[in-house]
């Protein structure tokens, strides 16, 4: 599990390390997380993450500025890190604001068994670019002049294989980077590299309105929480013990 994380969100790796990232194995796979950081200007940042990382040995710091604009750099920096790193059978990118059930993505892997040149994802179809200039999400005309988007991924969780993410990482050499990373690594980056896109739409448990209503028997029967804007928070989080106890049987 590759987790992008900015880093003054110290809360949120703990609270990861508390809960979905605390499972090391189940069904006989083993499970392992890692944080994606960028370099901070503020020297007692700097330090706290130094002396965090000494003491969970999970975190990966690139040496670009942690910003938004740079959150393609941080996919190229996870690639690289991964391929002269480890030797996974499949990778988890995710954000880190999202609720993942690792049990349920565990099965998933074991029925799908996930090959080649895919990524499994939330797909997204007939979007347009954002041309608002004080969007976050804002996509320049020189960036993507196209006024539609081809389907692609949401980025705050996906599952891949090393296969594509060695390929991905190969094609981020001669394409040049975009601000959005959901676009530039599933749609430029796939492309040029043959990936194919794969929706999970089945794993994913959609944030209730209100957030009350969500219960731990759903929580347990679905694998990634969507929360597009974040109405669950932390909500999911807190779940977690209870469905530890519900797949202990393992």
């Amino acid at each position: 599990m590759v987790v992008h994380s900015a880093p003054m969100n110290y809360n949120k790796r703990d609270m990861i390390r508390a809960t979905f990232g605390s499972v090391t194995s189940y069904r006989d796979k083993h499970l392992a997380v890692v944080f994606i950081l960028g370099t901070v200007e503020q020297q007692t940042l700097q330090e706290s993450i130094n002396k965090e990382s000494q003491l969970h040995h999970d975190i990966v710091q690139g040496n670009f500025q942690d910003s938004y604009k740079n959150l393609s750099r941080k996919h190229i920096m996870a690639m690289h890190w991964v391929k002269y790193n480890c030797n996974p059978t499949y990778i988890l990118k995710l954000d880190d604001d999202t609720f993942v059930n690792p049990y349920r993505i565990i099965d998933y892997l074991l029925m799908e068994k996930p090959q080649g040149m895919t990524m499994h994802c939330k797909v997204i179809y007939g979007d347009r670019p954002n041309r608002r200039k004080k969007s976050k999400w804002y996509t320049p005309v020189s960036q993507y002049p196209f006024p539609k988007l081809p389907p692609f991924c949401l980025g705050f969780a996906y599952i891949t294989t090393p296969t594509t993410w060695n390929a991905l990482y190969k094609a981020s050499e001669t394409c040049r980077i975009m601000d959005m990373d959901d676009l530039y690594v599933s749609v430029v980056l796939a492309m040029k590299a043959g990936v194919k896109k794969r929706s999970f739409e089945n794993l994913l448990y959609n944030c209730p309105k209100p957030a009350s209503r969500m219960t731990e028997r759903v929580l347990n029967a679905k694998a990634i929480v969507l929360d597009r804007r974040n109405k669950c928070g932390d909500i999911p989080f807190k779940f977690f013990p209870r469905l530890q106890e519900m797949n202990d049987f393992d």
